[in-house]
């Protein structure tokens, strides 16, 4: 009989310290959430850190100077107008002429199977209007010259 309630005292023990095990488990998890929670808390009620940014003007004034021998430029537009090798580029209501040199790249992005895209080259009668471009320019002696021309791919039709 002594064993008996030996046995139920030692399965009774064992049950207490499991039930104590689970209650300190529990309790580590409600801590880790409380402190989660006060530290959201801590943005909430002290405010959320703002960044911001500060964008400067930059006007570049074009240097004088006899060792520049040439600048490069993008101008990128809406084709408005094609005469000669010449196109007229519309951009932000702005309007420039930009002549294209002989024999220059021209190319664009044509769709491909799987979804993909294969570059394209053409010749300068396949540009269009109301095609957007980028002109590769150089300026030399204050005359603009297109070296390149990069056609955006077109929306299908």
């Amino acid at each position: 009989m002594e064993e008996e309630i030996k046995k139920k005292s030692f399965k009774g023990r064992r049950k207490n310290k499991i039930i104590i095990e689970m209650g300190k488990n529990i309790l580590i998890f409600l801590l880790i959430i409380f402190l989660l929670l006060l530290s959201f808390s801590f943005g909430f009620f002290l405010g959320e850190r703002k960044v911001t940014t500060v964008i400067r003007e930059v006007k570049l004034e074009p240097q004088e100077s006899k060792l520049i021998k040439k600048r490069y430029f993008n101008i990128t537009g809406l084709v408005t107008e094609i005469s000669d090798r010449t196109l007229v580029l519309s951009a932000d209501g702005e309007i420039m002429k930009i002549p294209i040199a002989e024999n220059v790249p021209i190319m664009t992005y044509v769709p491909a199977a799987g979804g993909t895209q294969v570059k394209k080259n053409l010749e300068f009668g396949d540009i269009r209007i109301d095609d957007k471009v980028n002109i590769f320019v150089e300026e030399e002696n204050g005359k603009l010259i297109g070296t390149n021309v990069y056609i955006y791919m077109r929306p299908l039709q």
